[in-house]
């Protein structure tokens, strides 16, 4: 019997893959060579750092300024303080799509050759701007959104590299202009968050180069502003 733990500290899901590859195939032959290993963590960090202090990303900072213009918060029933922002104070809110509901996500993703990502961003903005104008009755601009990568989408090869590599970084929903209720909405809302993300070098890798390694970016010197809503797309899990 194998117990394995690990805290999500030291690693991210792509690892957790990595390593139950190897312990299926180890417990199938424990003398079977495991695949090379490609740059290590330490290495990468150190390639990260360097970048930032080398200024390598500083062609990216008017894209992720751009992030943060004409955009409203989230409304609020009320304002949160510090005190009483705490893990204690969490609740958790769960919901599931059902298959018919998952199968046509899947045909439209076919239908508009988007990724699935890309689909549920867009139908978020246009619930957001729906929400606040139901709820709130407030006409807002853009809204700016936390999104979360694998931070390995880059030339090094990182197949094979074990950690915490993810990325994180702003994305503008669109949605200002657009009727929630009109069903053209959804191909525009579409087209633009798929413009927007597909204008990203290395998937966002850059934000975080900018914010936190390189000291002479605007982006590091400017007041930091923290998008109210993270949103991360696991992938397609099969059940087998």
């Amino acid at each position: 019997l194998l117990i394995l733990t690990l805290n999500h500290f030291v690693v991210d899901g792509v690892s957790w893959r990595i390593l139950f590859d190897d312990l299926k195939a180890l417990t199938n032959d424990i003398t079977i060579p495991l695949p090379e290993r490609t740059m290590p963590l330490v290495a990468w960090a150190n390639l990260l750092a360097q970048s930032g202090r080398l200024g390598n990303r500083r062609g990216e900072e008017s894209l992720w300024l751009s992030q943060f213009t004409n955009i409203s918060p989230l409304p609020q029933d009320l304002t949160i303080n510090d005190n009483d922002n705490k893990s204690k104070h969490v609740k958790t809110i769960s919901g599931r799509l059902s298959t018919t509901q998952t199968e046509a996500i899947f045909r439209a993703q076919s239908t508009y050759q988007n990724e699935i990502n890309e689909l549920l961003l867009a139908a978020l903005g246009l619930s957001f701007r729906k929400w606040s104008t139901d709820q709130f009755q407030q006409q807002t601009s853009d809204f700016v959104i936390s999104l979360e990568g694998h931070g390995r989408e880059t030339d090094v090869d990182l197949t094979r590299t074990v950690g915490w590599l993810t990325s994180m970084f702003p994305v503008k929903l669109e949605v200002r202009d657009l009727d929630p209720t009109d069903l053209n909405s959804a191909g525009i809302a579409l087209r633009r968050i798929k413009d927007r993300l597909r204008a990203l070098p290395d998937k966002g890798l850059g934000y975080g180069i900018l914010r936190h390694l390189d000291p002479h970016s605007q982006l590091s010197q400017c007041p930091p502003v923290t998008p109210q809503v993270v949103f991360n797309y696991l992938g397609k899990l099969e059940k087998n």
